[in-house]
């Protein structure tokens, strides 16, 4: 994964766009991070190590990796009615 990167690809699943996060501790700066984030949040390809070039804290790393990899049903105490109720108003 490349940080800092100037160029963007608009509404491709398939190719690289950016996710980008405001500067740590009130800093000016950006971070931004390139990668197939479309492809990334759904657990395909190297997601750990496109989150762990992310400013958040490891632990909070952590977690978002645990949710892209699926391994974790979230939503494990609902019926499959209200999954399905959950998913339709999330749209």
């Amino acid at each position: 994964m490349k940080a800092n990167s100037e160029k963007v690809a608009l509404l491709s699943p398939t190719d690289n766009s950016v996710l980008a996060y405001p500067g740590l501790d009130g800093q000016a700066d950006h971070v931004k991070v390139r990668g197939k984030w479309s492809q990334l949040m759904l657990g395909v390809g190297d997601y750990e190590s496109a989150v762990r070039a992310l400013p958040p804290a490891a632990s909070e790393q952590d977690k978002l990796i645990e949710f892209f990899s699926g391994d974790r049903d979230y939503l494990n105490d609902l019926s499959q009615s209200e999954k399905q109720s959950y998913n339709d108003l999330q749209g």
